[in-house]
């Protein structure tokens, strides 16, 4: 008798922390119903290459301007006005003499009347000051870029925080890779961005194992979004005691040598 509760408490034990793993299905991205030695293509309706939109400029939006013009006397000017020290820029630098986007939708620049900018992509922006600065000088040329675009992992990631993009197009592979990948923990098919859009808050999910999550129109995340990778049901047990799988190897070890001790202490005093 204590022979067999010796057994099944052997067994029950195998079968409560195998049972408590994720299959190995839940933990791959990108999975289609293509056979594995083809090439899965996603064709995009016509003019279009993405679904997701163009980054447009908002409100407190901060950039980073550079005018530069090749006439020596129009760069002395310009130079009181250029952002940054090229390569040796710090971000703090580029950050605090970055141009922000005032309630109004504009930017001032001195020299220039204020300019508006809000709504406008990166590129027009860029043509926009380009314009405006010259009608002071014809041959003057503009470098513009985003320098707030920010976003906050955490969860179930390696590397949890707040992260700074220079580029105003980055991708939920982006701030994944960039935050070290998700845990052996996460739940990779309810993969959570709040974003907020005017006076609300709205909750997006992404499912990382589906390879259609190229045509979700948050593949590309904005500025400010938040993103929370939250746990995987079935070892959300585990994951709270942080248990390594080494470990649990270890730990059946112990358990089945402890019990194969004592199965063979009782068949001896028989």
């Amino acid at each position: 008798m204590k022979q067999k509760s010796s057994h099944f408490l052997l067994f029950a034990t195998i079968i409560i922390i195998f049972g408590a793993c994720t299959p190995q299905k839940q933990l791959i991205y990108f999975q289609n119903d293509t056979p594995k030695d083809s090439t899965y293509t996603y064709v995009y309706p016509k003019d279009k290459s993405e679904f997701s939109q163009p980054y447009t400029l908002t409100e407190n939006d901060e950039l980073y301007i550079n005018i530069i013009a090749p006439d020596p006397d129009n760069q002395e000017m310009f130079g009181k006005i250029t952002v940054g020290s090229g390569s040796n820029a710090t971000e703090m630098s580029i950050y605090m003499n970055s141009y922000t986007i005032d309630a109004k939708g504009n930017i001032t620049i001195p020299a220039l009347e204020p300019i508006y900018v809000k709504g406008l992509t990166l590129e027009e922006a860029r043509i926009a000051i380009e314009n405006a600065a010259k009608e002071i000088a014809f041959d003057a040329v503009v470098v513009c870029k985003l320098v707030n675009f920010r976003v906050d992992i955490l969860g179930e990631i390696n590397r949890p925080g707040k992260y700074s993009y220079y580029q105003d197009k980055v991708s939920i592979w982006d701030a994944i890779s960039n935050a070290g990948d998700l845990t052996y923990f996460a739940n990779r098919a309810s993969i959570k961005i709040i974003r907020k859009e005017k006076s609300k808050d709205v909750i997006y999910t992404l499912d990382l194992r589906s390879a259609d999550i190229l045509q979700d129109p948050n593949y590309f995340l904005k500025s400010g979004d938040v993103i929370y990778v939250e746990p995987n049901k079935s070892t959300k047990a585990f994951s709270n005691f942080n248990i390594p799988m080494g470990t649990i190897a270890s730990s059946l070890s112990v358990i089945s040598a402890a019990i194969s001790l004592v199965l063979l202490v009782v068949t001896l005093k028989k």
